[in-house]
Parts: structure tokens; sequence; C-alpha cells
């Protein structure tokens, strides 16, 4: 079995023996990978309100109210004014599909706000509330640590550690 994986070992570098040959350089190159672990501090959660409408004025008047409702409840959670903001608005035209091809059907307006919570344990208790507050999009919520500099550089060591111990291997 040793004899065997010596082989393989020895085919493997045969190609690699003949570039360095027809390059003069004499380079090699060697990665090393790590990873950290940690507890995600802070959650961004996208959410937003969909109105469709016979006109741009009666979808958007629609989309207005529902949304005044739903920084109202942002406003109740406590949430401050810095991790709150606007990341998506969009009045288009509706299309209704049917077998006669496709004809215009009113407007949509979408609205989405982004909110970021320092407390990743009241993302549920934030979704309930913007959906009884009349959210009708949501989700891509995402999860990460604020600080993280510290975090990569701890794992940056380590994959340069690994890949040092490699080289000199």
């Amino acid at each position: 079995m040793f004899r065997s994986a010596l082989l393989a070992a020895t085919l493997a570098l045969t190609p690699m023996a003949a570039a360095l040959a027809d390059d003069d350089t004499g380079r090699i190159a060697i990665t090393g990978t790590a990873s950290i672990n940690a507890k995600p501090d802070l959650a961004t959660v996208f959410a937003g309100v969909e109105s469709v409408g016979p006109t741009a004025r009666d979808a958007l008047s629609d989309n207005s109210e529902r949304m005044d409702a739903v920084f109202a409840a942002i406003k109740n959670l406590g949430i401050e004014d810095k991790d709150v903001g606007t990341s998506n608005f969009s009045i288009s035209q509706n299309w209704r599909h049917g077998a006669d091809g496709s004809k215009p059907d009113g407007y949509r307006v979408s609205n989405q706000v982004t909110l970021r919570l320092r407390d990743v344990s009241r993302v549920g208790e934030v979704l309930d509330a913007l959906a009884s507050a009349g959210v009708n999009q949501a989700g891509n919520i995402q999860f990460e640590v604020e600080n993280s500099d510290s975090l990569l550089d701890d794992a940056r060591r380590e994959a340069v550690g690994k890949a040092r111990t490699r080289a000199e291997l």
C-alpha cells in the first residue's frame, strides 16, 4: 500500500516538474485556508409592501398607507432611525397574461425597508410585527458579526501559518 501511494505522488509531481523546467522562474504556489466560526450579533431584515391598483396613483396611495403602518410598527419596536432605511422603491405597469395575449392591467408599487437588528434574538418578534402591520414581502435575512476584523485577522494568520508549513515541507 505504501508503494502505490508513493507512486501516485511521484506521478502527480511529474507534470509539475516538467512545467517548472520550461519556466526558469522556478515558482511554486502554496495555499492555506482557515475558517473561524462566530455567533452573529447583527441581523439585517429586508421587508416590504407590494400594492396593485387600477392606476399608479391608486397603487401608490395604498402602498403609502400600508408603509406608514409598517414604519409605525418599527417605531413601536424601538428600532433606532439609524438602523432603518428604504432599500427599494418601484412603480411598474402590471400585466395580465391570458389566452388573448398580455394586456396592461393597472400598476404595481413596491416599497422595501431594511432593518438592522442589533439583537438577533428579536428577528421572529420583528417579522411578526411587520407582517401584522401589512408587510407582504419579507425574507433574505442576513446574519453577520458586526466587528469581524479581528476574527478575519485570526483566520488569515491561521491560513498563512498552514501555507508556510506546507511550503517548508
